[in-house]
């Protein structure tokens, strides 16, 4: 088990990641997601090419600077993950704000919308100790 948002579970996510999401070409966005708990406050960044997730980690990303800063309430972050909430239900009801490049979101909704992508945050969820 890996606790959420620690340095194995970034390290899951991609090895998980790898095996489960198909290439769309097209689908690429560099994310810095924030997760929201008060003074527990975390980020972690994602950069995804092509539809499948080539780099996350805590922090920023290294490098080129994030495109788009998604923010989301801990609750509806850990409730994403255990599949409890649509991340696209989410934008659409303001639960996950965005700033930046908006295109950049549009870019990966083929992602975030499909079977695989919801077969891997059951399956990292499946290895992932929420506190």
């Amino acid at each position: 088990m890996a606790l959420y948002l620690s340095e194995d579970w970034h390290a899951q996510a991609l090895t998980l990641a790898g095996a489960i999401l198909p290439e769309r070409r097209g689908a690429s966005a560099r994310l810095l997601v924030q997760v929201i708990d008060g003074a527990e406050s975390a980020k972690y960044h994602q950069v995804i090419v092509d539809g499948r997730i080539s780099e996350q980690g805590a922090g920023e990303p290294v490098g080129e600077p994030a495109a788009v800063v998604l923010s989301i309430q801990r609750a509806d972050a850990v409730a994403l993950q255990r599949g409890d909430l649509d991340v696209n239900v989410a934008l659409m009801q303001g639960r996950v704000k965005v700033a930046g490049d908006m295109g950049g979101v549009l870019a990966i909704v083929p992602v975030t919308s499909s079977r695989e992508y919801a077969e891997l945050q059951l399956a990292l969820s499946a290895v992932t100790e929420f506190d």
